[in-house]
């Protein structure tokens, strides 16, 4: 089985973010926060498993 994503809803979502770069090691793929919307996707270095991650 492939798991290709899983989302977060989160309202410490800053703290997450970091959490997931300095921690767990995964790279942001996708930011939509220079849009104005509160979402990333991080993921493995792969690209084969994403987190989405929103407030």
């Amino acid at each position: 089985m492939k798991l290709l994503h899983v989302t977060i809803q989160t309202d410490k979502f800053e703290k997450e973010v970091e959490f997931y770069r300095e921690i767990a090691g995964l790279e942001i793929v996708r930011d939509m926060r220079p849009s104005g919307r509160n979402m990333v996707f991080p993921a493995n270095g792969d690209g084969e498993t994403k987190i989405e991650m929103f407030v």
